[in-house]
Parts: structure tokens; sequence; C-alpha cells
């Protein structure tokens, strides 16, 4: 997935920048305009706009007509400044108003005079906060200590903070000797009586003696025979004694410092002796670096700086080829815990991407043998090309391991064989958090043990792959290795395909395992303890961990307790047609929707959105005047085409937290007319009744779902300014949520009384549906992608009404220029009829009652005959010959037929929905505007 710029603020900490050299930066012209200061937007709050401040620093008013703003690229028309600027003036340019392009955290600022350059700057990555002259005008320009857009500059250099004085807990030794160091890293002695240590317990203490002082880099160690005070818990006094008579320090235990007033400082925990190769006497838990790090296992130096051995941690596994997330997986090969907490992840950009990354949580140990994942989105956002080099740092900077991504992407992943200590190769199935797949990658899939009908035990063996899989020569053997069976040559599964073999020549016992051999490599193994009432098999299908299945699927995908089942998609079986051979869109597409006889569509990177008009072959032609879009935005004072929002809530605190760029990608509007009594409200405990929420804008209910776990989230917005029933204050009232059981959650659609949620190329283009049925868990049935579909990273979906006898799905994929729009024809068998006559009735059967035209928010009765209603309450489908005519500037065009409100289904309030652009659903990152866009 891209990161979305238009209209997703992501979720990223702020983070900071050395100041690095500059490039380029060309001489004021004599005019006396220059660029005075640089934003990154991005390095201030993630998501924002950039900035460019200019400053007269002439005696003359300067007529800007003609001027233009450019980065370092060529952008006509972006860019054309107005108006003037007074001597002495500042003016700021803002992204999106005056400025449709960013600047990257490599960039150049230019500022141009028609032809002629007027001023300019380059810089390799961002500041702090901002670039800045100083002084204002005619300095160069450094690092500003704080954004001063339309002030002066503040180029004031801080003074480094002098180290505090502190006692820090720096080395402990559990065994064989007990000893405890200290260091006061400050730049003056600190006296510590009454300083305190305990253990574990709050029994155990031992208090330094009055007069106790450590001097400044000094070395403090308390070792079994140091005397002091310890606390007599029978008198509840305290006695001098030795360190060793109050605390012995245990394999297991805890050394906690207190100061003279009783408040805990410092504090270590573990769980076992620290030993390097099995010697206990040769190590200790001390930080690493000395004084500053986190504790990690460290040689034995009582009073001395710590030595840390170099940590048995390395690379194991790099995933670059951008199908989900790119990621690298580390491995713990020593015989000792690895504290990872601060740990960070950096590639060929180095330094350069420290804004881009989060470092591992705090509290994070790898222990012997285990896996650690470095997640795009998660812990990096930036991609891993070719021929990349990804680095591992601890949190002060120091480098554990390094490798190259190779000079091609790997098919599969680069992976160990074996794990942890072999060469990197090309492995076709990915493993990530897993030990690698060296070898045949088929997959033990499901596993017969006692056939209920006193069948044959057998096996089941799947390809995980998109290509056939060639398992000639594999070896299945039981429990004992005298018990095998040689799979026969030029034997080979189909892609994503099963074999069953039933002829092992042993039983399978309740007690047992099935496993299988790449020569003398075990690719698979599953164990058990008895039989399962039907069989074994992976949950999910192929990918997930073994567990008992609702029955047993000999070659076919496994049925799975919470799984729902795998349906072909429900298209005529026709190819999908490729809508826009020629380019129409940009590549960042991303959201669909139908609505009223017309198809939105949604450019995620510029916030362009242009209105289309269905033809009865599922191609479309842009409605007047959407030719080149139309941009949605959040500028308060924009013009021209631009859609202007002017409405807002915020969801944040009702949604999980997720990981950065992996938050809301869509949202969908239902009327309350279809969500009564099929939704369920968790506030209530039963079914959706709009009653209870009288102050919904709308008239209807917002649904969003989160790329990070595919579920769903229904709210009910207040009207501004006033408070959501049951939200404790909020303007928005979560109603339920529900799992979809993709995975992920890209893109949704409501019809026909029925949800669809899609996900992209990360989980095989699955489609789920949700069969609302006024319950907290809905029937919820999968479909694969249609027949002839590539596995593309489609971000949008959508289906229409009847169009000229037919109905068609498109799909909407990111990254192209053209191909972006798919149409598929859906099977008329699988939704209701397509009526060549608008005017006969739906169903024949009942023809008595005529619509009522007073009820325009409850649906028209299936069984009641459509008759003619006034104008500006469309029945029926829209004429897509003519298509309608745009809108004024500013404005979103009316569908034709419809009345001004009437939007697509992603909604904004029903009432004025023409004023209403959008809405931002600030601090979770997600816009909506007035046509859904799904990001």
């Amino acid at each position: 997935m891209r990161p979305i710029r238009a209209g997703i603020a992501g979720l990223a900490t702020v983070g900071f920048l050395a100041v690095l050299p500059v490039q380029a930066m060309a001489a004021p012209d004599s005019s006396g305009v220059v660029i005075n200061e640089i934003v990154y937007g991005d390095a201030l709050v993630p998501g924002t706009n950039d900035s460019i401040e200019l400053y007269n620093a002439g005696t003359e008013t300067v007529d800007l007509t003609g001027w233009s703003l450019h980065d370092d690229k060529d952008c006509p028309g972006e860019a054309d400044l107005s108006g003037s600027i007074a001597p002495g003036e500042f003016k700021v340019l803002v992204e999106g108003t005056d400025f449709t392009f960013g600047f990257g955290k490599g960039d150049t600022a230019r500022l141009f005079n028609g032809e002629e350059i007027v001023d300019s700057y380059t810089y390799e990555v961002n500041a702090n906060e901002n670039w800045s002259r100083c002084p204002d005008g005619t300095g160069d320009f450094a690092q500003g200590t704080r954004q001063t857009l339309g002030e002066p500059n503040d180029c004031t250099v801080e003074p480094e903070p002098e180290v505090e004085t502190q006692l820090v807990l720096n080395e402990v030794d559990s065994g064989p000797a007990d000893w405890v160091e200290f260091i006061n890293p400050g730049s003056e002695a600190l006296d510590i009586s009454g300083y305190e240590i305990r253990d574990n317990s709050d029994d155990h203490r031992w208090r330094f003696p009055e007069g106790t002082v450590i001097n400044p880099g000094q070395y403090l160690v308390v070792d079994a025979d140091a005397v002091g005070l310890i606390y007599n818990d029978q008198t509840g006094e305290y006695e001098e004694n030795t360190f060793q008579a109050a605390i012995g320090i245990g394999s297991g235990d805890s050394i906690r410092v207190y100061d003279y007033q009783g408040e805990l400082i410092e504090s270590v925990s573990w769980t076992a002796h620290a030993a390097i190769d099995g010697d206990e006497a040769a190590a200790t838990i001390a930080r690493c670096p000395d004084t500053t790090g986190n504790f990690q296992i460290a040689l034995a130096t009582p009073g001395e700086a710590n030595v840390c051995p170099e940590l048995p941690v390395v690379i194991n596994e790099i995933e670059s080829n951008g199908d989900v997330t790119d990621w690298v997986e580390i491995m713990n090969i020593g015989t000792y815990p690895v504290n990872i907490s601060g740990w960070y992840m950096y590639d060929d950009g180095g330094e350069s991407r420290v804004n881009d990354v989060t470092p591992v949580e705090e509290g994070t140990i790898l222990w012997p043998g285990e896996l650690f994942v470095f997640d795009q989105n998660v812990h990096f956002t930036f991609g891993l090309g070719k021929n990349d080099l990804t680095s591992v740092y601890t949190e002060s900077g120091i480098l554990v391991t390094e490798e190259s991504t190779g000079v091609e992407h790997a098919a599969g992943s680069l992976s160990r064989c074996p794990d942890g200590t072999g060469e990197f190769v090309d492995v076709a199935v990915t493993t990530k958090g897993q030990l690698n797949a060296c070898g045949n990658p088929v997959v033990l899939n499901e596993v017969e043990s006692k056939d209920a009908d006193g069948g044959e035990d057998w096996v089941e063996l799947a390809n995980p792959l998109d290509e056939p899989l060639d398992i000639s020569g594999l070896v299945i053997r039981d429990d004992k290795d005298d018990s095998e069976y040689v799979i026969a040559e030029n034997t080979v599964i189909d892609a994503r395909g099963y074999v069953v073999i039933d002829d092992l020549g042993f039983g399978l016992g309740g007690a047992d395992s099935v496993r299988v051999f790449d020569g003398d490599m075990l690719v698979e193994e599953y164990s058990w303890t008895e039989h399962a009432d039907h069989t074994y098999g992976r949950c999910p299908d192929m990918t997930g961990d073994f567990a008992q299945t609702r029955e047993a699927t000999p070659g076919a995908r496994n049925s799975c307790d919470g799984i729902p089942d795998l349906l072909q998609y429900y298209s005529t079986g026709e190819p999908p047609v490729v809508v826009d051979e020629a380019p129409m869109f940009l590549e960042d597409s991303s959201g669909l929707d139908y609505a009223d006889g017309f198809l939105w569509a949604v450019d995620n990177g510029t916030g362009k959105f242009w209105k289309l008009a269905p033809q009865a072959d599922g191609s479309v032609q842009f409605a007047d005047g959407w030719e080149d879009g139309k941009r949605a935005r959040f500028i308060k004072d924009a013009e021209g085409p631009d859609v202007v929002a002017s409405a807002e809530w915020d969801i944040t605190d009702l949604l999980p937290e997720v990981s950065a760029n992996m938050g809301i990608e869509a949202i969908e509007w239902i009327t309350n007319a279809e969500a009564k009594g099929r939704l369920f409200d968790e506030n209530t405990g039963e079914a959706y009744d709009p009653a209870n929420y009288p102050n919904a804008v709308a008239d209807g209910v917002f649904v969003v779902a989160l790329e990070d776990n595919g579920h769903v989230y229904a709210f009910s917005l207040a009207k501004q300014g006033e408070v959501a029933p049951f939200a404790a204050g909020s303007n928005a009232t979560l109603l339920t949520s529900y799992d979809s059981f993709i995975g992920g959650a890209m893109g949704l659609d409501y019809s026909r009384n029925t949800l669809r949620i899609m996900s992209d190329d990360g989980y095989e283009g699955v489609i789920a549906e949700v069969f609302f049925d006024g319950t907290n868990s809905p029937r919820v049935v999968h479909y694969e992608r249609p027949d002839g579909m590539d596995n593309l990273n489609n971000e949008g979906y959508a289906e229409s009404d009847c169009i000229d006898g037919n109905r068609y799905a498109w799909f909407f994929a990111d990254g192209f220029e053209s191909g972006a729009l798919r149409a598929v024809l859906i099977d008329p068998e699988s939704a209701e009829p397509c009526l060549t006559d608008p005017d006969e009735p739906t169903d024949p059967t009942e023809t008595t009652e005529p619509t009522e035209p007073t009820e325009p928010s409850e649906p028209t009765e299936p069984t009641q005959p459509t008759e003619p209603t006034d104008p500006t309450e469309p029945t029926k489908p829209v004429e897509h010959t003519k298509p309608s005519e745009p809108s004024e500037p500013g404005e979103p065009s009316v569908p034709s037929g419809g009345k001004p409100g009437d939007l697509a289904k992603t909604g904004v309030e029903t009432a004025g929905l023409a004023a209403i652009a959008g809405l931002l659903l600030a601090a979770g990152g997600v816009a909506v505007w007035s046509r859904r866009i799904n990001s």
C-alpha cells in the first residue's frame, strides 16, 4: 500500500535529524525577494502540509505576478504566484493552497520570476523543524529551532544540557559471586547516604551508610562483604551488617535501587544466571554500551567500563518485493537472551531515515532461537529496493548485523538455509516470523488418523505457490524413522492445489506424528496426542496452525471453525475487462463507489476524484465536466474546482490502535432504512433502531474498514456541535464491529442489504460478504477473486445496479497508469434479476399497492410496482447516455435524476450534502469526502 497524502494523516512519532551540509544555494537576485524558510510538514506532524516562506529584503514592493515556485522538478502551473510583497514583509505559501507538489526529505526549493531563477536552496535531509535563513533575508540557511512562518526566524542554538548527576545501576553479577556496580555519569559528586538496594523481596534491604559519596565518573561496587545497614524485619530497625547478610542474588531475581526518600530510581530483572558459552563466572548482566544502554549479557568487569560481546543476532530472512509489506527478520542464534528494546533498522539511506523508523518496544527480549520481524509500516515506512542494504542497530546506534537485499528482488524471500547460520537463498515461500521454508516449499495441510467410516489414514499436501510444484522424491514418515513413504517421480501439485496420499503403508496412531523430508532436511512436521474428531488441518488453509477441522476435506480447502467457506465469485465466468486501456486516471488509484447511476473513482495521492457514467458493456465515460476530475481538500478558503470540507468527527479513540499507514482504508454509508433491524447495536444490546439516535447526520450509518485487522466498524455521527447518544461527550457513537476474517480490508461496497469487504493482493483478493441479521454474529461468506483476475493490489470495489439489463462489479488497482479499472459481469442468477422494462412490477404477484412517494427514507418494497414519482425522488435506474451537467466550481455535481444532496453511498449529511464536501476524522488519519475515498 502506498503512503496516503491527500486525506490521511499518518500515525508516526515525530523524529529529529541532524542538519546536513547545503548542496546548493542560488544567490538572491536584485529584487530582494528570497526563500526565507522551508518547512517540511512531515517532520513536524506526519501528514501535515509543506510550507515555504518568502521574505522581501529589498526596499521596494515586488509584484509576484508571473513568479512561480518549484521543487527539484519542473511542474508548470502547479505553483504560480500572485499578489505582491512589501519590503520587510513575509509571505507564506502552503501545499495544497499555493502549490500542489510536496517537498521530500532531500529536495530543492526554487523561486522563479518568469524564466529567471531568483533564489533556490537544496538540502539532503529535512531538519528538525525547518530550514531558516539567519538573519532573515540575508543569512545562510541553518536549522531553525522552531517554526516561525510569517515571523522572524529563530536560529538560536540551544546549549548542550549538562549530564545529570545521578546514581546509575550499571552491572549485576548473580552467580557465582554476588555484586552490584554503580556509576555516577554526572559532573558533580553525589551523596548516596541512605540509598537502598533490594532484591525481589521488600524484606531484603541493604542501605548505604552515612557519608557514602560517589564522585563524577566513578564506579562503585557493592560486593558480598560490603558493610552497610540491613533491615531487620523482626524489629523493623536497620542494623550494621554485610550485603550478603541481607541479599543473596538468585538465578531468577531483581535488583532495585531506592533513593534516600524511598523512591524507586533503578531496577533490572532476569530469569536465569547470565552465562557465556555455559560459563556463569564469565558473564554478568550489564548496560551495553556502558552507563547508557539497555541491560544485556556482558563480560564481568567489576569497577571498570562494561565490555559487551558481539551480540548473537543475525538477519535471517528479507522480504523486499513489495507485495504486501517489506520486512526483515532477525534471529537469536546464541545461548542467552538479548534485550532488543529500542533497536531499529535502516536501509541504505542510513541516518537520513531517522524520521522513518519506530524503535522496538521497551521490554522486548529475544530469547535463544527466537525470531523478531522489523515490519514495514510498523517499524519503518520506507520500502526495500533492489541491491539495498538492511542494517539493524541497537538503541545506542551500535550496528548489530546487516545484509543486502540482492541484485534483484527475491521471487519469495532471501532466507538463510539452515536458519541462523546458512547462506542466503531465494526461497519461494515466505515464512515471516517462522522458521524458513528451506527445501521443498510443500505444505503439510491435513491429516486423517482415524477415518470415521473405517477408511485408510491419509495425508494431504498442498502447494502454496502460484505455479505447479514438483514433489517427486519427498519422503513421509510417522514418528518412527523406519516407516516411510517415498512420493513417486513426476508427482506435481497444481498451483494452489492439493494431493492426498492414502496408501502410506503404515498407520497413524492416536499419539503420533507426520514428518515430510526433502532428502535429509525436515521441511514439515505435525504431532498430536489423540485422534481428532474429524481431522487435523491448517486453519486457515495452507497458512495457519494445525487445529481440529469441522469436517474432513481431502483434496480441498480445509473446513475450520470461525473461518467462512470460500466460494467461487459470482461472475458469469467471463474474464475481467480492462476499462482504461488508455490512461484515464492517475497512478494512486484508490476508492470506488456506485450510486444513482454513476461510478465515482478516487486517486489517493492527489485527492482527485472523477464522476463516471457506466455503459451497458461495463465501460465508463467521464461525466460532462469531469474529465480532469476535482480535488477534495480541507482548505477553508479553497477556490476553483476543489471540494471543501466543512464538518469533522474524531473517531480515533473509538478504534483500536493500528500500525502506521494501516488504518481506515474504506468508508461506506448505509441508510437508516436499510440498517434498521439489520445492524446490531452494542449500546442497546439489540438490533439497530435509528430512533435511538435522533440527532444523527445523513439519516444513516457510517461503516469504516481497517486494513490492519480486516474488521469493519459502524458509527452514528451526531450533528456538528451536538453530543451523540451513548458517546460520553463525543459527537460519534460506535454502534458495533464485525470481523470479516479476511485479514486486511481495502474496499467496501453496500448494496442489496449486503456489505462486501475486499482485500488486496496481500490476502489473495478475497471478498467477504456480511449478511446483517440484527445480531452481533452475522453470517460471513468468502469469495475468491473473479476468474481471470490477477492477484492485483486492488483498493477500490463497487457493484452497480442494473445497467440496460446487466449488473457489473468494478475493481480499482493501485500503481497503474493505465489498466487500473476492471469490470466484471455479475451472473444474473446470483442477484435480483434486472428488469428489461422498468415499468414492470418487481413481483407480478403483488400489484395492488402503489409506491408511497411520501416516505423517501424507506426503500420501495420489492412486491410493489414501481410507479412514477416526483422527479426529485428517483426510483428508476438513471439514463447513462446523458450524464449530468457539471456543477459550479467548488460544488459536487448532482447525479442525473437526483436532488441536491443525493450522493454516492459514502456519506455525509443528506441535508446539505452539496455544501459539505467532506468530513475529516482527525487524528485517526482518515478523510471522508462527499464521496467515499478508499485510501
